[in-house]
């Protein structure tokens, strides 16, 4: 009897306790009726196959029938069918599209790309709101219908999770974040449901349901909120596009990436430790709000930290030793020629960066130089150290302005670089977008300088992209270097030719004298370089890696200032008097 009797109160919801967390959703006012066509409409469904090669096409003809679904009155199983539906025929699109522009991101960013981008992150977006309502709907029930309906719940949340995984990606492949809606999603469902259901069960995912293969089957809520606040806390504006992928992988194969408990309110947040609040518009925080609202969760990333550093430490043994049977497994499925560039920004990952957000009043800068790339700042350097260091070049005059040609003198005028932020480590830039602004991606080397000061260039590379509306991107700059001359280099034990290579300086930054060059397969400790410089040769040894990036290496080496013939502080000789030219300018 007591066996029937507890099976009687579970079948009611009478066992469940009182659900006390607000929601405090935004949902749109549902006016009107649903007019549009099915999404399992065979009209529909053949005028989607037949676009499938055209994926703008595609996404707009699913745009124009779900567009206004939110605002339209349905009955909980018509709108749980129709948003099942419409899932089946997004996400696998959406996936694939989401992989093939990973490749040409950066700086101008193609119209094709973003309208593209913009659609996927637009159905996402009325997609969640529509499982919003039917979560809402379900969760203010009264207990017998939320205990009938707990498996839709479960499903609401997780495809909630899963949008807002998509949406994510999607804006970092526009070096865009999350807005503070999403987050405040995210913070809240997680929460409600960690306090009344189970957020370690594994769920059907997406994936499984529209047969999309070489993704996870099953995921847990817990799973879900934890790679939405790891991809946050790594910072995908600081990730070349086509690696942003390797986040997701780390954090889905390491068992113990994120711990979650309950904040008892008196620890100390430590290292990789952080706190996030149920009503919160902000990923997670490295330190305690003042007057938070809602319950708190402690969010513990130092499995993955450890990780990542066990990892990091196995690539350069298998490394040194030449041994592929010492790679550690992650690194193994990672592209090979990509190791240490992914190597040099998950231990950057780790590290607490602060952002610059006590931004000083925007600064207009009307002759910013900048050349960008390894091959252009080489060039730049070879010429002004050369016999005809006097004469300007054509790319000279085009680095003026980040809109290197532009339709009309205002065009241009609005295009200039604009100074919002700098100290001794970085500079903020900001400027407008068009086809014409100065390509660049992240890791990409600059030379940059004011006016004629370019004839004493100040090196970084681009550490950090981020548009914050259409039309308008920002870049960080980390500085690496004051002082840089070309050299070529060779290794002692191999047969190719010398190459080239910028000889760089910077006391605080480098401990001294450094290596810049193109990405080889070379080990500090391990190999030793060959120096030419100025018609003489000299043996170079690498130190450390102080930076890799897809554009270049750079290390820290054993010169000193007394092996290359330099008393004090380097400096480039005095510039020659600028010729000017009729017909033009010498390239």
């Amino acid at each position: 009897m007591p066996l029937l009797s507890t099976r009687i109160r579970h079948y009611f919801g009478l066992d469940l306790p009182k659900r006390e967390l607000a929601l405090h959703f935004s949902l749109p006012i549902i006016s009107s009726r649903f007019k549009g066509t099915s999404a399992g409409d065979d009209e529909l469904i053949h005028k989607l196959e037949a676009a499938k090669e055209a994926p703008h096409e595609y996404f707009r003809l699913l745009l124009v029938e779900i567009k206004h679904i939110n605002r339209c009155q349905l009955k909980p199983q018509q709108r749980l069918s129709l948003t099942r539906q419409i899932l089946k025929l997004y996400y696998p699109m959406a996936l694939a599209q989401l992989t093939r522009l990973t490749r040409n991101g950066g700086v101008p960013e193609q119209d094709e790309r973003r309208l593209l981008l913009d659609m996927l992150v637009e159905i996402a977006q009325i997609m969640m709101i529509s499982c919003q309502i039917l979560y809402a709907g379900y969760y203010v029930s009264n207990n017998f219908r939320y205990a009938r309906s707990r498996n839709v719940l479960y499903e609401c949340a997780s495809r909630i999770f899963e949008m807002l995984n998509l949406k994510q990606h999607a804006k970092s492949l526009r070096y865009q974040l999350l807005e503070g809606q999403d987050w405040l999603i995210a913070n809240t469902i997680f929460h409600v449901m960690n306090c009344y259901e189970n957020v370690t069960q594994p769920l059907p995912t997406l994936s499984r349901d529209s047969g999309t293969e070489g993704k996870a089957r099953e995921v847990s809520l817990r799973q879900q909120y934890g790679l939405l606040q790891t991809v946050a806390k790594f910072d995908m504006l600081r990730w070349p596009t086509h690696l942003q992928w390797v986040i997701a992988s780390y954090f889905h194969s390491v068992s113990n990436a994120l711990q979650l408990k309950i904040d008892e309110g008196n620890c100390k947040l430590g290292r990789n430790v952080f706190i996030s609040y149920c009503y919160d518009s902000y990923p997670a925080h490295g330190s305690r709000l003042e007057s938070p609202q809602g319950k708190s969760l402690i969010l513990d990333f130092n499995g993955l930290a450890e990780a990542i550093r066990k990892d990091c430490m196995g690539l350069f043994q298998a490394k040194k030793h030449n041994n592929p049977y010492l790679m550690p497994p992650r690194f193994a499925r990672l592209p090979e020629t990509e190791h240490f560039v992914i190597s040099d920004q998950l231990v950057r990952g780790l590290e607490n960066v602060t952002d610059g957000t006590e931004l000083e009043k925007e600064q207009k800068v009307a002759d910013f130089r900048i050349f960008v790339g390894f091959p252009e700042v080489f060039n730049l350097l070879h010429h002004q150290q050369g016999r005809f260091g006097a004469e300007d070049r054509l790319a000279d005059v085009l680095a003026k302005r980040s809109a290197l040609i532009a339709e009309d003198h205002d065009a241009t005028e609005k295009s200039i670089w604009s100074l919002l932020f700098q100290n001794e480590k970085m500079l903020r830039l900001s400027t407008q977008e068009t086809e014409f602004t100065t390509p660049m991606s992240i890791g990409s080397l600059l030379a940059y300088g004011l006016g004629e000061d370019i004839n004493r260039p100040s090196f970084a590379v681009v550490s950090r992209i981020f548009r914050p509306s259409h039309k308008r991107v920002i870049i960080d700059l980390q500085r690496i270097a004051s002082y840089a001359e070309p050299v070529l280099i060779g290794v002692t034990t191999s047969a190719e030719p010398a190459k080239p290579a910028l000889l760089m300086y910077d006391l605080q930054r480098l401990g001294g004298w450094g290596l810049l060059f193109p990405p080889r397969d070379i080990l500090p400790g391990i190999d030793k370089l060959t120096l030419s410089r100025n018609r003489s040769t000299m043996e170079v040894e690498l130190i450390n890696m102080r930076n890799a990036t897809t554009d270049f290496y750079l290390f820290s080496t054993s010169l000193t200032s007394e092996q290359l013939g330099i008393v004090g502080q380097p400096d480039y000789p005095v510039p020659p008097v600028k010729k000017t030219h009729a017909a033009g300018w010498i390239i």
